[in-house]
């Protein structure tokens, strides 16, 4: 991923990894390897095709994803993606680059350097916040809350046997 990553905006990459979670309001998924990871668009027929867990050869063209005028960096993605290969099977992915950050240090994380190839792993406790209209879903550290993003209550409703538990 490294390599991907570390190319020029506007240039061709080649990469192999293991086919993570889908994108949010995006139709793709996180491509994994023991370097890093980095998020792979694809059109909705390749979408189809792969499976987390599937080990793949992606082509398509470095990109970072922006809104006009915004201070915030961006997502690093592979744009167009295309399946050179696919080895299938239900592989591990690597998470020898992941780290540890709690929800105080999410905080100050500087929102104009690129974290979008960065998985972190979050302790905290899960909380959720219902009113007669919204149920929200958070993640509360020792004097921070994170709130988890979400377009339905029902997305996290595998979570309800945490609330209240430090995960």
């Amino acid at each position: 991923m490294l390599g991907a990553i570390n190319t020029a905006v506007g240039e061709t990459v080649t990469v192999k990894g293991i086919v993570g979670p889908s994108l949010v309001n995006q139709t793709g998924f996180y491509l994994i390897d023991e370097s890093g990871v980095i998020a792979v668009l694809v059109d909705a027929s390749t979408f189809e095709t792969i499976k987390v867990g599937h080990e793949v050869i992606i082509q398509g063209t470095k990109d970072v994803k922006t809104k006009g005028g915004t201070s915030y960096f961006g997502q690093t993605h592979i744009n167009s993606g295309v399946v050179l290969a696919n080895y299938y099977g239900n592989h591990s992915y690597s998470t020898d680059s992941f780290g540890e950050i709690t929800p105080e240090e999410f905080y100050n994380l500087d929102a104009t350097v690129d974290y979008s190839t960065s998985v972190f792993v979050m302790t905290g406790t899960v909380v959720f916040t219902e009113s007669a209209y919204s149920t929200n879903v958070n993640i509360k550290g020792e004097s921070s809350t994170i709130s988890l993003y979400h377009s339905s209550a029902s997305q996290y409703s595998w979570l309800r046997q945490f609330e209240g538990q430090t995960v």
